[in-house]
């Protein structure tokens, strides 16, 4: 009898230990271990949070259990001496582990949402370097643009399989590859457009994590860059400090062009614009230069030097940000060439395409 009444008891107690393990797992909803070099305090923030939902001093080597309730996927770690977010998914109801290293970067475990955001980020960079590497060269225009279809192709496909996962995920990723298009200067209407319809069964601008910039005007922007879009009409400054206006130029091809002073590839485009200027102006084409210059001297000083015979103006202060995010004028050197009914029809045309009009 007394032998059965010690097993129960070992039995109990093994018992009672597994609970207490398990309790204690649940409870461990993030943990974070501190591999740096000094020992600091770590807070945590749920995505948006202006205060953190809780903080430890860890010591190095040592480590920290939060248990946070899963508001959102998205959380982030700021340290004591470094003070900068570090941003990471984590599934609901999983715990995960955050390792915070001696280069001050952190590394997540047991978050599948995470290793595909990090997977995905690596390749958007990587994808985008080589566009980059591609963008404005005249000899290989068409490998830019099959590198940049692929691309697109990709992210838009990802930001559907992400939506799958979590809409925390699949938005996130959408402002990157929205900021990343930016620099490509023109995208492909069928993604855009596909996107647009996502977002609209989505209900995107009542999800928590839209609380800037709004995807649809980011998307409306990128968009407008495409053939048959109408000219998008504004004033700019002269050189004598008069104004000018794009309508002026009403009843001609208009080439557009946006460029700067610190610019070396606009500045070299423009050389070779200007020594084919009589040809293309005999063939009824104008060009209207825009400068993107912070500093009126120095725009007037490489006009000087450059010796452009055409038309040239800056854009307003006020009017800048509006109209390099309607043209997405943010990587130059860009030219846009409208029909005479102000239809656009050409983005970044060569010389040897405008000379057979």
């Amino acid at each position: 009898m007394k032998r059965n009444a010690s097993i129960f008891h070992i039995l109990f107690v093994l018992l009672f230990c597994q609970a207490l393990s398990a309790q204690n797992a649940s409870e461990c909803a993030i943990k974070i271990t501190n591999n740096g070099v000094t020992g600091q305090f770590f807070y945590i923030y749920f995505y948006s949070s202006k205060s953190p939902v809780d903080s430890s001093f860890i010591q190095p080597e040592a480590s920290a259990c939060f248990n946070i309730q899963d508001q959102y996927p998205l959380f982030s770690i700021i340290t004591q001496r470094e003070g900068r977010n570090h941003y990471f998914f984590k599934q609901k109801d999983t715990p995960v582990q955050v390792r915070y290293l001696k280069s001050r970067e952190i590394t997540v475990e047991n978050s599948p949402l995470n290793d595909a955001w990090l997977k995905a980020r690596v390749h958007q960079d990587s994808a985008m370097k080589e566009i980059l590497a591609l963008r404005g060269n005249n000899e290989v225009a068409g490998t830019f643009l099959r590198c940049k279809n692929d691309y697109e192709k990709w992210a838009y496909e990802t930001f559907v399989s992400f939506i799958q996962a979590d809409t925390f995920l699949a938005l996130r990723f959408l402002n990157f590859h929205l900021a990343k298009l930016q620099s490509v200067v023109f995208t492909n209407p069928k993604y855009m457009d596909s996107l647009k319809i996502m977002l609209e069964g989505l209900q995107v601008e009542r999800h928590p994590l839209v609380i800037g910039a709004n995807p649809y005007e980011q998307i409306a922007a990128l968009s407008y860059l495409r053939t048959g879009a109408d000219m998008y009409h504004f004033n700019l400054r002269g050189i004598r400090g008069d104004t000018l206006s794009t309508q002026q130029f009403g009843g001609s091809k208009l080439l557009i062009d946006f460029w700067a002073s610190w610019c070396k590839p606009c500045r070299e485009k423009n050389r070779i614009l200007k020594k084919h200027f009589d040809t293309l102006k005999s063939k009824g084409i104008q060009i209207l230069g825009v400068s993107l210059d912070d500093q009126e001297d120095i725009w007037l000083s490489a006009l000087e030097k450059d010796q452009l015979p055409w038309v040239q103006g800056m854009l307003w202060p006020g009017d800048k940000k509006k109209i390099q995010q309607q043209y997405n004028a943010h990587a130059i050197p860009l030219s846009l060439l409208f029909s005479e009914k102000g239809k656009l029809l050409e983005i970044n045309p060569s010389v040897e395409s405008l000379m057979k009009l």
